[in-house]
């Protein structure tokens, strides 16, 4: 219920909306390929120079564009992601329950925390990786080769490298007894798909650096993401602590299995210093059976215990930020991905989250269901002229262009020399301020030609949302008034 209500509440975020914007063309065209005739809404790492989309693997696009057949809005983009979410919940719940009776139920409120839910509410790639990756946990487990042979094609197609850390974790776990080296060989399936985008990507830059120290790089990266995964999805210290102080007797075997595939994903995140939590949502599901697997055998002590530990974390952030209380802060200032919980969303740069303030993160939710927060590429689509173009930031771009079909939207911040060019024989209409990447700076001598005008709207920037941060807030937290240059 909580994954299905509302679910059209918010508009399209930045990725969404790409997403979304790649559906219509498989709608149009069978393929994922970009066909604007201006400036591309999408960065240069993300398409070959045949404007195909190539930075993930297209199974969402085709699941988008199944929403979208139907009706193109945000609810019907989101549903069949939603859909596919609640399956691979459900089948989590199903598989700790068959490793350890019991456990489903704790895996089952281990999922419903509020980061998970705002991941598998959003059409992208993330409710697919996180099910497929379930359905591979399945194989392993039940010693299915032809399973296996499946999960891989399917998890492949749905993001190649969450699957190159699946499979390295596979053979790891095979290794040291968790499964059988049968499985391993069917998961290997994808690998005919990962080497078809690698050719397709041969001309395309790398979506995102290598640490140049590689070693010192990788091992600090290592820890953000560790800690990263432990705030938002699994509270994995307070968690062992009880284990240790109960004396319970967890499936070691089973838990390091599960474990391989978490660590293998952390460190393939860790090559890069490009750090975000929705790169954690392969990881989500083994985290998630694992963390129920122990909880069952604390509840064999324990079970108040168990029931706590587990209602504190599906409702609260206290086991996860609790551990953070006890570092200095200039322990914390190295976790840069906390961040303040009233800033993210309305500073242009959000500050470090030094208070580390413990909230209920499932009223907060529930609260945003009851009345959902307003946010400004509604209004600026209502009120922009039919035809108009749009000088937009990239960030916001794609989502103003979804939210507004009726508008020729070019982005800022993308391929500016190219946008330069384009500006120069067509001027926009109106030039939307407010956004990191200052599409203002564009118009260079032509500022003469614009007034300032001010939109009543909520000034909110429309980046990703997968985080509680940059997603749950209340409207009078929120500043009033976009300001647009329109031409004279």
């Amino acid at each position: 219920m909580l994954a299905l209500v509302r679910l059209g509440s918010q508009p399209l975020r930045l990725d969404e909306a790409r997403t979304a914007l790649l559906a219509d063309a498989v709608r149009a065209t069978g393929l994922p390929r970009d066909t604007s005739e201006g400036p591309s809404l999408f960065p240069s790492s993300e398409l070959a120079p045949n404007g195909l989309c190539v930075l993930h693997t297209p199974l969402q696009f085709y699941l988008a564009a199944l929403g979208r057949a139907v009706k193109p809005t945000p609810f019907a983009t989101r549903l069949p992601f939603v859909l596919v979410a609640i399956a691979g919940v459900w089948g989590a719940v199903a598989l700790a329950d068959r490793l350890s009776p019991g456990a489903g139920v704790y895996t089952g409120l281990l999922l419903l925390q509020v980061p998970v839910l705002l991941l598998l509410r959003q059409a992208r790639y993330y409710p697919v990786v996180f099910a497929a990756r379930v359905f591979a946990l399945w194989s392993l487990f039940l010693d299915q080769m032809w399973m296996a042979a499946l999960a891989g094609l399917l998890l492949a197609a749905a993001e190649w490298s969450g699957y190159l850390a699946t499979l390295a974790a596979s053979v790891a776990g095979a290794v040291f007894g968790a499964w059988s080296f049968v499985e391993v060989a069917g998961l290997s399936s994808g690998i005919c798909i990962v080497l078809v985008w690698a050719w397709l990507r041969r001309d395309v830059e790398a979506p995102v650096p290598l640490h140049k120290n590689f070693v010192d790089g990788f091992l600090e990266s290592f820890w953000t993401y560790f800690w990263k995964l432990h705030c938002a999805f699994a509270p994995i210290i307070p968690i062992a602590i009880a284990v240790l102080l109960v004396s319970a007797s967890i499936p070691i075997e089973v838990v390091a299995g599960l474990g391989w595939i978490v660590l293998a994903h952390l460190g393939l995140r860790s090559v890069t210093p490009v750090l975000f939590t929705r790169y954690l949502t392969p990881a989500v599901a083994p985290a998630a059976i694992a963390m129920g697997l122990a909880l069952q055998a604390i509840a064999e002590r324990s079970t108040a215990l168990a029931v706590v530990l587990a209602a504190l974390t599906a409702a609260t952030n206290a086991l996860h930020i609790g551990p953070l209380t006890l570092l200095p802060p200039r322990v914390v200032r190295r976790v840069a991905f906390l961040r303040c919980p009233g800033g993210s969303h309305l500073a242009r740069e959000a500050p470090e989250d030094l208070d580390r303030r413990i909230r209920v993160l499932q009223v907060d939710f529930v609260r945003e269901l009851v009345k959902p927060p307003m946010t400004r590429s509604g209004e600026l689509a209502r009120w922009l002229p039919a035809g108009s173009t749009v000088l937009i930031g990239h960030t916001e771009a794609a989502t103003l262009q979804v939210a507004g079909p009726h508008l020729r939207v070019v982005p800022w911040g993308v391929r500016k020399s190219l946008e330069r060019e384009h500006l120069a024989r067509r001027p926009p209409d109106f030039v939307v301020l407010g956004d990191l990447d200052r599409p203002f700076a564009a118009l260079n001598g032509d500022r003469a030609d614009y007034e300032l005008r001010v939109v009543s709207a909520p000034d909110v920037l429309l980046g990703n949302g997968e985080t509680p941060e940059r997603h749950v807030f209340r409207d009078d937290q929120v500043p009033w008034g976009v300001e647009v240059h329109a031409r004279c």
